[in-house]
């Protein structure tokens, strides 16, 4: 069985020309070996290639409030249908 998560994010975007750039906490349903605690930060940076897609990179951490700060490196392509 594959343990499942997800998470609310509360935070803000800035858009630039083709770039976006994001902070935000997100609170997490459960704990885990990489978030020992529910709440983390996250950074956010991408860049849209077409009107419907986009590449991003995401940070989640937990800014060393407790031990151990493994966090989380997501990259991913977006694409709207």
């Amino acid at each position: 069985i594959i343990p499942q998560n997800f998470a609310v994010k509360l935070g803000k975007n800035f858009e630039y020309k083709k770039w976006e750039l994001g902070a935000g906490i997100a609170y997490w349903k459960d704990r885990s070996i990489i978030f020992p605690q529910k709440q983390t930060f996250e950074l956010t940076i991408g860049y849209r290639l077409t009107e419907r897609s986009e590449i991003r990179f995401r940070h989640y951490s937990n800014g060393y409030q407790t031990e151990p700060n493994i966090g989380l490196n997501l990259f991913t392509l977006e694409l709207e249908f």
